[in-house]
């Protein structure tokens, strides 16, 4: 499996004979070559959905329950703990601590799981009360994944939370022991990548960090 790093959220999956297309706003995406084009939205925010998909030659879309869709293409909108399977695609949703999904996808025998907007998201502001009822939800949508051990987790890096960023994620690893961790959202403060990944160098997931348009054999 190849995966290529488009920008800020938008990564690209694929194998020898399907294409998976996480969040994608802009930037240029690998070419189709005759393979099966998964688009995959996790959030109708701007940094995550663009509706540029729609004009791209899609032949799926994954999209989060909040996101309208024109009626002629082929959509499925995801709800928290739905599960479908097309053919050799395995689907399974969870929620997210703020909008929209989190997703995992199984292709062949590669599990991918991109978390979208699940994270503990530590805000100065929060009141303990807010962030209790937080960290229960991302314990219940997490739990949605646990025993999978995935193969690729797309998950938060975002230091927007200061130094309370690193909670979620190393929450994640911990708890789903993914072999391969791609960052998101860190688009803001990227000089916070190599600093994480130095926290993570004794761990057994390996914390990859791409430059956009590149790509990574797994």
């Amino acid at each position: 499996m190849k995966i290529t790093f488009i920008r800020h959220n938008c990564y690209v999956a694929e194998d020898e004979y399907t294409q998976i297309i996480f969040n994608y706003t802009d930037g240029v995406l690998p070419p189709k070559n005759d393979k099966g084009r998964i688009f995959v939205v996790t959030d109708a925010h701007p940094v995550f959905f663009s509706t540029r998909i729609f004009q791209s030659d899609g032949d799926l879309y994954l999209l989060s329950h909040d996101i309208h869709a024109p009626f002629h293409l082929p959509v499925l909108h995801l709800s928290p703990f739905e599960e479908i399977t097309l053919q050799n695609l395995h689907i399974r949703a969870s929620g997210s601590t703020d909008h929209g999904i989190s997703i995992q996808l199984n292709l062949g025998n590669k599990t991918l799981l991109y978390a979208g907007n699940l994270n503990l998201w530590y805000w100065p502001e929060d009141k303990p009360s807010d962030r209790k009822i937080m960290e229960k939800d991302f314990d219940r949508y997490l739990s949605f994944f646990e025993n999978i051990n995935p193969t690729v987790l797309f998950f938060s890096v975002d230091y927007r939370l200061e130094e309370e960023y690193v909670h979620g994620p190393m929450a994640a690893i911990k708890r789903l022991n993914p072999k391969h961790f791609f960052p998101i959202q860190f688009a803001d403060q990227p000089q916070i990548l190599p600093i994480f990944q130095e926290k993570m160098k004794d761990h057994s997931t390996t914390v990859h960090l791409l430059v956009s348009g590149e790509s990574i054999h797994l």
